[in-house]
């Protein structure tokens, strides 16, 4: 169970991580 919930909070950094980036290269685009 533990350890289900490391992988959850796991994916959610991913997913926070990704959104990040893609913001930042959507930002760079229009520079």
């Amino acid at each position: 169970m533990l350890m289900f919930m490391d992988i959850k909070r796991y994916k959610r950094k991913q997913y926070y991580l990704n959104q990040i980036n893609h913001i930042a290269q959507l930002a760079l685009r229009q520079i």
